[in-house]
């Protein structure tokens, strides 16, 4: 949408919004980690005049809201890119959709053969991140950090990811790995379709796949909580940047995505805002809903 008739399109289509799926990571915060005051005083007018605001994330719901997203009044949160679905009032988890002990440990065995960082979300309170490589150098040269800070190593699993999975005997919640870049996406998204139909997954950065329980994503995470809620797709709004973000943008009654969006998701998108550095997401939820 962009021209003046779209726009008034898009305003009477947020007209019946009710639900706000607002992703974290690239969005509500900007590019050093921080959820500006800006933003903080948006969203929070946000959820003051009565609209369900829901943190859609690919991060753990534990120091998320109060922590990362400073706010007050947040109901439910959608996290580990839609596995976990949490009601903030006595933090009990009202959806989870977890990738079983069995088909995480022979995945990992899988993406640990090539010179990959490989990680997976215990399922305890926290969502415990557990990270493996096979060496400090790959780790480094793949993570892309400024300094090789060996506390950043220290705990870092250097074989045996799949035993220790299934060992600990407990389903994932999510899992992910980093490769390098030059090796492209195609060859593990082929390797995931022909061996793992119980596996979904989806492109987190440029040299990033992650992975989830089959059928599960921030969207069908958005639809069943919208469902539960007795409130119609079509007055939900969702707001994000990464490959994650794309199912709920498509399924949400309104997509917006940020100016600092990758392809995919801008092509799905009702509307583009400005980068995450810009407060895009405020700056859009002011205009349009404020």
């Amino acid at each position: 949408m962009t021209s003046n008739t779209d726009r008034d399109a898009l305003r009477r289509a947020l007209g019946r919004v009710r639900l706000i799926a607002l992703d974290v990571d690239g969005t509500s915060i900007n590019s050093k980690g921080v959820c500006t005051p800006r933003t903080r005083q948006v969203l929070q007018r946000v959820i003051d005049r009565g609209y369900l605001l829901v943190p859609a994330t690919g991060r753990a719901y534990a120091g998320l809201v109060g922590g990362t997203l400073p706010l007050d009044g947040v109901q439910y949160v959608i996290s580990a890119d839609g596995a976990i679905v949490t009601r903030c009032a006595d933090g009990v988890r009202i959806r989870q959709s977890l990738i079983p002990c069995a088909t995480a440990a022979a995945l990992a065995a899988d993406l640990m053969r090539g010179t990959n960082c490989v990680y997976y979300h215990r399922d305890d309170p926290p969502c415990t991140h557990v990270m493996a490589c096979r060496s400090r150098e790959i780790f480094f040269s793949l993570k892309k950090y400024p300094e090789q800070d060996d506390g950043l190593w220290n705990g870092v699993i250097q074989d045996g990811l799949d035993r220790r999975i299934l060992a600990e005997g407990r389903d994932v919640v999510k899992m992910g790995m980093w490769f390098p870049i030059q090796e492209g996406f195609e060859g593990y998204e082929n390797l995931v379709r022909q061996k793992y139909p119980d596996v979904s997954f989806f492109r987190a950065d440029d040299n990033v796949l992650e992975f989830t329980a089959a059928h599960t994503s921030k969207g069908t995470a958005l639809q069943a909580l919208a469902g539960e809620l007795g409130i119609p797709m079509e007055q939900t709004l969702a707001i994000g940047d990464n490959g994650n973000d794309v199912d709920m943008i498509r399924r949400a009654g309104v997509g917006v995505a940020m100016g600092n969006a990758i392809p995919e998701t801008k092509q799905c998108a009702d509307w583009i805002a400005r980068t995450q550095d810009e407060d895009g997401a405020a700056d859009f939820l002011e205009e349009f809903l404020l």
